[in-house]
């Protein structure tokens, strides 16, 4: 963490990362929050269930969940799997969205319109 952290301090903007929410042991994220991670992330390909998808219910469902947090969520904008109404969640003042591309081509029109 203190790599990725370093390898911002000569650029004017302010960035926060993320570390890995999930550790055999507590003190696995306390050391990861210590180190500088301005939040956690769970991700089911690391074991964190339930995963926000069709098959654990409803947009409706996650979002009586979260019990007004903030939470941030990525792949709001159902590219991930999620239900086909999960960007609805990008309008909750208490979820800041955001999308994450893997392997687009800038040269490719289709990758290009998906973003």
């Amino acid at each position: 963490m203190k790599l990725v952290l370093q390898t911002t301090d000569d650029l004017p903007l302010n960035f926060g990362f993320t570390g890995k929410g999930s550790t055999a042991k507590p003190e696995g994220l306390h050391d990861i929050v210590r180190a500088g991670a301005m939040g956690l992330k769970l991700h089911e390909d690391w074991g964190a269930l339930m995963l926000q998808s069709t098959i654990s219910g409803f947009v409706e469902h996650t979002i009586a969940a979260l019990k007004g947090r903030t939470i941030h969520i990525y792949l709001s904008e159902g590219a991930g799997g999620h239900a086909p109404d999960i960007i609805k969640v990008c309008g909750l003042k208490n979820v800041p969205p955001s999308m994450v591309c893997h392997h687009l081509d800038k040269d490719i029109p289709e990758d290009v319109s998906f973003v």
